[in-house]
């Protein structure tokens, strides 16, 4: 069972990985992250109201569909497909329209870009007690290969699987266009909003 937990906390961290890319960003601006903070809100209330119209409707919100478990430099737009197959779908293209987002597409690689540089921003700026280094990070991404490697719990394809997203990781760590992605300034003082967006609940 404890290999089994590991296992899972492992995933879920390499999962989270996703959410970064290496790739430079087109710059963003304030009205696009305005527009796109304002248009989870309207999505949020679109898509109580489609419940309460429907209540014996699935419940799980479209906000909430988990991210690819494969890597993905688009962490957002890489989900589309599953958020076409939601059935509050239509709702959800009328709530991103009112923000003047033309299309899925664009109000997905808007959110995408905002996801990597605020990933980014708190690898250069860990919060208080957080004494790890991006070098700390690495070496621990390097030494998770071994222990799954050695699990039992997990078939070859998961080890493979997870070992590549270790190895994407571990290259997008050191990779200066996502480190200093020049998003991550733009962003700053959007901080404390994206955070109570995309933290866990402590």
């Amino acid at each position: 069972m404890k290999n089994t937990l590991n296992t899972l906390k492992i995933s879920f961290f390499l999962i989270f990985l996703n959410f970064f890319t290496a790739n430079a960003q087109n710059p963003l601006n304030s009205s696009e992250i305005e527009r796109y903070l304002s248009s989870l809100k309207t999505i949020e209330t679109a898509l109580n109201a489609y419940e309460k119209q429907n209540p014996d409707a699935e419940k799980e919100s479209i906000l909430n569909l988990s991210p690819n478990d494969m890597p993905s430099k688009t962490p957002i737009s890489g989900n589309l497909k599953s958020l076409e197959a939601h059935p509050t779908y239509p709702n959800f293209i009328e709530a991103i329209k009112k923000h003047n987002f033309n299309s899925a597409a664009e109000w997905a690689n808007t959110g995408d870009r905002i996801m990597n540089a605020h990933a980014a921003y708190h690898l250069n700026n860990p919060p208080p007690g957080d004494n790890k280094s991006i070098a700390d990070i690495i070496n621990e991404m390097e030494s998770q290969k071994e222990t799954i490697a050695k699990n039992r719990y997990i078939s070859n394809d998961q080890k493979q699987t997870l070992l590549q997203k270790i190895e994407n990781g571990v290259a997008l760590l050191n990779d200066p266009n996502y480190i200093n992605n020049e998003n991550i300034k733009i962003i700053s003082p959007y901080i404390k909003r994206l955070n109570s967006l995309f933290e866990e609940p402590q």
